[in-house]
């Protein structure tokens, strides 16, 4: 039977039996009522831990934990972080788990919904019996890569990892995927690819497809891949990238082709680009511009990362050293890190502590920040204890990013008092210092 028809004739089974078991509980009083959820996980936690007392391994889960205690055994063994051993539910949670292991592949469709669930870790232990449970599942798996959740997609993605030189096409598919959280996993998948060579070609297209900075994938991630690839003729297709009609994928281009150059440029390194094309630094400068006109601090930050490191690998390659100038002279448009706004005002009198003490002090800063620190205090001195948060992940359209501090239980601000706020030493990735103080006084 096809895979696809196996998983959704699985599923219909499963309507089918759930609305049987419904018309049986609906039945005349003398029936059988079926036993609560609740009483069946009690239950069954009291086996599971009998058998932990009687040494009892060897009992067969399918006779001794039929399919029907499938849905008890996933809340006992996946609910909630795995116990530390030393604890007294850890052995009862681990039978369980080993048993959903054993159980096998009934309990493989269970556990592919279960990690839709919207408890994170609820669905990440379900994906991890899922790859203990292994081969039996993997049908399943291939056809779940079409379920309508994607966190059930982003699970599967992530355990089919393991068949990579088997289901080269069918992961490779998923670069199409609506949710960008799978196509980021199967580009990192593909990442330093040396696989089947027959398969090489088809790696090379899926990457290619993804070489465009505004194409919503990791696109300089992905061509690595290309340029460790001896067979397809991958190296010649990047450089023609760099003459393609579209800015974007000319900037793609250029940006791998930099990281690359600096990272492996020994002759004798596998991943050695050779000469650095003249196209590079042009197409990164484009990058550049349009990234300042656009107020795109993603894009200019892309651009500043590979000019400058060019600009570090100039001492490695004489013949290019015009190109490594040229991108020094490119790096003095970046503009130099500036405070944007902060959610109090320097001299700011009357200031109303209440939303501040509740969500805390934000600052947006032009550029991304690597280190600095922020410290408030009382004008008379006194250092009040606040906590720093960092907006460490840059996105694509993100205009700044941002520091906020929070104050801790009982350094909260007064009324009627002056402030001042310290940023010292706020530096960002190219190294530039920012050093300023805020006053404020709050409002009685």
């Amino acid at each position: 039977m096809d895979k696809h028809l196996r998983y959704y004739f699985t599923q219909a089974s499963l309507i089918v039996c759930t609305c049987f078991s419904l018309i049986i509980s609906s039945a005349p009083a003398q029936v059988e009522q079926p036993v609560p959820i609740e009483e069946q996980i009690a239950q069954l936690v009291e086996r599971l831990r009998a058998k932990e007392k009687k040494g009892a391994d060897t009992i067969e889960p399918s006779v001794e934990f039929g399919i029907d205690t499938v849905p008890a055994l996933m809340e006992i063994a996946l609910r909630g972080p795995l116990p530390k051993p030393s604890d007294p539910e850890g052995q009862a949670r681990r039978r369980a788990w080993d048993a959903l292991v054993r159980i096998g592949e009934p309990a493989v469709l269970p556990l592919i919904m279960a990690c839709g669930n919207e408890d994170q870790i609820f669905g990440a232990n379900a994906s991890k019996v899922l790859r203990d449970i292994g081969e039996p599942a993997k049908p399943y798996l291939i056809a779940a890569m079409e379920d309508k959740n994607p966190r059930v997609r982003r699970h599967v993605i992530r355990i089919l990892g393991a068949y990579r030189d088997s289901l080269t096409n069918e992961l490779l598919a998923a670069l199409h995927d609506a949710d960008s959280n799978v196509r980021d996993g199967v580009v990192l998948m593909f990442m330093y690819y040396h696989g089947d060579p027959d398969k090489a070609l088809a790696v090379q297209n899926a990457m290619m497809e993804v070489l465009d900075y505004e194409h919503p994938y990791w696109h300089s991630t992905a061509i690595y891949s290309i340029l460790t690839m001896w067979e397809g003729g991958g190296r010649l297709r990047l450089a023609l990238a760099l003459r393609d009609q579209k800015w974007s994928v000319r900037f793609g281009a250029a940006e791998a082709y930099a990281y690359a150059w600096h990272d492996a440029y020994r002759p004798t390194n596998r991943m050695c680009a050779g000469p650095l094309p003249t196209e590079v630094v042009p197409n990164l400068i484009e990058g550049l511009n349009r990234g300042i006109e656009r107020g795109d601090m993603w894009l200019r930050e892309t651009a500043v990362r590979a000019l400058k490191r060019l600009n570090w690998a100039k001492r490695h390659a004489q013949q290019t050293l015009d190109n490594a100038q040229k991108a020094e002279k490119a790096l003095e448009a970046f503009p130099p890190l500036t405070l944007l706004s902060s959610s109090v005002k320097d001299n700011a009198t009357m200031v109303d502590i209440t939303p501040l003490n509740r969500h805390g002090i934000r600052f947006d800063f032009s550029n991304s920040i690597d280190s600095g620190d922020i410290r408030i205090k009382k004008l008379s001195g006194e250092l009040l204890d606040w906590e720093k948060q960092w907006n460490a992940a840059m996105r694509p359209g993100q205009k700044s990013d941002w520091i906020t501090i929070t104050p801790t239980p009982g350094n909260e601000l007064v009324g009627g008092t002056s402030y001042i706020i310290e940023l010292q030493d706020i530096k960002d990735f190219l190294g530039n210092l920012l050093k300023t103080q805020i006053r404020f006084t709050t409002k009685e």
